[in-house]
């Protein structure tokens, strides 16, 4: 049963964890009840966290890796509490769950990088919430970029840069 109720559930597993029982239907809880304990209710309600793992299971992470997302948690709590704070800083540390959707077979991670005139009219509208940086441009700039961007790709120029 365990073993399928991943593909099973896809579709409706943000919508298990109403709130009230999360330890009850995470088969991994049992198994870290101390770290549990010193993150909720010590560090962030238990309400903040199920938001925190619900947002998780809607960007399709996975949430096996408790110890991870409540260490996450924990360092970012301190900070603040907004939900969308916690699940960026869980984030970053789900990293190579994360890179792994987008690397090719070879494990390379292929991207587009702006050019300087593009890069220095957004940081120009960088702002701060929470304490974390926030892309603000006007509803103009935002148009030429995506239309820069939706441009066809034998367009852009082919030079692959290697670190």
């Amino acid at each position: 049963m365990t073993t399928h109720s991943p593909s099973c559930c896809a579709a409706t597993r943000t919508s298990c964890w109403g709130g009230r029982r999360p330890r009850s239907c995470s088969p991994s809880w049992p198994g870290r009840p101390k770290l549990v304990e010193d993150v909720v209710p010590n560090t962030i309600t238990l309400g903040e966290l199920v938001r925190v793992l619900r947002q998780l299971l809607r960007e399709n992470l996975s949430v096996r890796d408790l110890r991870t997302v409540l260490e996450g948690v924990a360092d970012a709590a301190a900070r603040s509490k907004d939900t969308s704070y916690l699940v960026e800083n869980v984030r970053r540390r789900l990293f190579r769950q994360v890179t792994s959707r987008v690397a090719d077979s070879k494990g390379v991670v292929h991207a587009l990088t702006l050019d300087r005139p593009s890069e220095e009219q957004l940081r120009r509208t960088l702002g701060q919430s929470d304490g974390e940086a926030t892309l603000a441009p006007d509803v103009a700039t935002a148009r030429r970029l995506v239309t820069s961007l939706e441009a066809p790709p034998r367009a852009w120029p082919r030079r692959a840069c290697r670190p």
